[in-house]
């Protein structure tokens, strides 16, 4: 049994310990993250071969000096060399706390200090999984980022555009689009979904109140965890509404007003590379997406809790995520 705070620091609070704490903390809603990034693996090394199926019209360009890559072509894939990006966060639990937390008995000194860990992983992980959320939103539109939220590279789509007009059926315009990404998968069952620009959903609404969608029960609204989708023939469009500083630090956005883009949320096209913390404490560790670890300070100043997050999200695919857009 551990009597003090140093003692359960020091034997209890392991990084495998610390580590699975913080990977199992859900302090937000990675909602873009758990529905379409499904292949998930973790490597020693940073460094990592991205193969990108490129197929009819997906053209790969760097956008920023950081994205200096060796490009091979090997018809349709495109590989190149790239690394995971670099999140690492550290507070201080300070001397003042760990007085304060001896002064507990027993069972309770030990929850105490769990939570105190806990408060400082929480913020962390809110970090992390916004940081990763952000790599999901930028991979879903074909631009992928570095650590600080550049675009290192992105795939300029040229493909095919499933055009919205005013004297075509939505069913047929919606049926184009799975048609040609279960084409472009070889599959035929295929969960889709789509995210559109604010413009889009606006027209959207209206051409399903001009088809009669809404009275047909083939179009309608659904309202989830503070989320409006509209779904429309079993294919559910969901406004999103985010931007990205390109190259000169300006304000884009993901996805055009008046567009939206296709999403397979099933087809393992979207992966996650994550590699093994810069971290001495890692060194013998297998790679794990969350890392901490929890260490004394010198002369006195306490512990530091550290943690880490090394992930790197792309679309394996581009030509199956075509885009749409009202004519």
């Amino acid at each position: 049994m551990f009597k003090t705070v140093n003692e359960l620091l020091k034997n209890k609070w392991t990084s495998k310990a610390a580590s699975e704490k913080l990977t199992h903390l859900k302090p937000i809603q990675t909602i873009l993250f758990d529905r379409y990034v499904k292949d998930r693996k973790g490597q020693i090394g940073a460094t990592f071969t991205v193969k990108i199926k490129t197929g009819a019209g997906v053209i790969l360009e760097s956008v920023t000096p950081e994205a200096e890559h060796l490009v091979h072509d090997r018809g349709d894939v495109v590989e190149f060399e790239t690394k995971t990006a670099r999140y690492p966060l550290s507070n201080p639990i300070t001397p003042e706390k760990l007085n304060q937390i001896e002064s507990f008995q027993g069972e309770d000194k030990s929850l105490s200090l769990a939570e105190e860990i806990g408060d400082i992983q929480r913020e962390h992980k809110e970090s992390f999984d916004t940081s990763i959320e952000y790599q999901t939103a930028g991979a879903l539109f074909n631009k992928v980022m570095d650590g600080k939220g550049k675009v290192l590279f992105e795939l300029n789509y040229q493909g095919l555009i499933i055009e919205f007009k005013a004297n075509k059926p939505l069913r047929n315009s919606i049926s184009e689009a799975t048609r040609h990404i279960k084409n472009i998968l070889g599959l035929q069952k295929v969960k889709i979904s789509s995210l559109a620009g604010p413009t889009f959903m606006d027209k959207l609404n209206q051409k399903c109140i001009d088809e009669d969608l809404f009275k047909q029960n083939q179009a309608k609204w659904i309202d989830k965890d503070g989320v409006s989708s509209l779904e429309v023939y079993g294919l559910i469009f969901e406004e999103y509404v985010a931007t990205y500083k390109n190259s000169d630090g300006e304000d884009k956005d993901f996805i055009p007003a008046d567009s939206c883009v296709f999403l397979p949320e099933d087809g393992n096209i979207f992966k996650l590379r994550y590699s093994r913390a810069n971290d001495t404490k890692a060194a013998n560790m297998k790679p794990t997406l969350y890392f901490s670890a929890i260490e004394e300070l010198p002369k006195g100043r306490g512990w530091e809790v550290r943690s880490e997050c090394r992930p790197l999200v792309y679309n394996s695919r581009p030509a199956a995520t075509p885009k749409g857009k009202f004519i």
